[in-house]
């Protein structure tokens, strides 16, 4: 029997764009924030988590979308969904499907909403936080990114940095080393990039109050 090779195409189709929302009254918003969720998980989960600390104004929309790709699970008799962003192998260091795909959905999504021109802060859990940089790369508009639970791949940055990059990270997260995750953000300092390091001591790997708590105090330092 011969076998046989995948081939790729990327091809434009209409897609779902599912996204939560914490709307800004009846002005037009003047500036973004954009929660990226974690791996398998929603953007449901994030925006919880964090609205009692996100800016609650006339200026400031906040937008979570759910990633991508859906990837349902079973509860009971019935399905629930959760998303990801992109697909990579730790195994083989390489991407079954890589961040572009993601950057191009964001990007066409804010695009819709009228949204892709504002000032954007940009708060990434986990997987989103490795993705963040990326994607504020490709909007152009980004003012900083807090990265939560995440390291940071200098050598998959396509260009120059022109935002801060904050981090956070807790000393007992159990899925992302505290001390790759510090090392990474060195590196953006070698790069020049300005931000800061937080390492929690009572945290782990999810955003709990502590957590929440140092993000508001850094959209505050983003915003100055």
């Amino acid at each position: 029997m011969s076998e046989f090779t995948v081939q790729r195409l990327y091809i434009s189709s209409r897609t779902v764009f599912d996204y939560y929302l914490q709307p800004c009254g009846d002005k037009v918003p003047s500036r973004l924030i954009l929660l990226l969720h974690g791996y398998a998980e929603t953007g449901k989960r994030i925006l919880s988590r964090l609205k009692s600390i996100l800016p609650q104004d006339e200026a400031t929309i906040v937008v979570s979308p759910n990633g991508p790709y859906p990837m349902p699970y079973r509860e009971d008799e019935t399905y629930k969904m959760s998303y990801s962003w992109y697909f990579y192998d730790p195994g083989t260091d390489d991407y079954f499907i890589d961040m572009s795909v993601a950057t191009d959905y964001i990007e066409k999504g804010l695009l819709e909403m009228g949204l892709r021109n504002l000032p954007t802060q940009i708060i990434g859990f986990s997987q989103g936080g490795f993705f963040a940089p990326i994607l504020g790369q490709r909007l152009g508009t980004v003012t900083q990114v807090i990265g939560i639970g995440c390291e940071y791949l200098t050598d998959e940055f396509p260009s120059e940095i022109k935002f801060r990059i904050d981090a956070i990270h807790g000393k007992k997260d159990e899925v992302t080393s505290a001390d790759k995750a510090h090392q990474s953000h060195n590196k953006l300092k070698d790069l020049g990039i300005p931000g800061d390091f937080y390492l929690l001591p009572e945290s782990g790997h999810r955003i709990d109050q502590e957590i929440s708590t140092k993000i508001q105090e850094l959209l505050r330092k983003g915003t100055i």
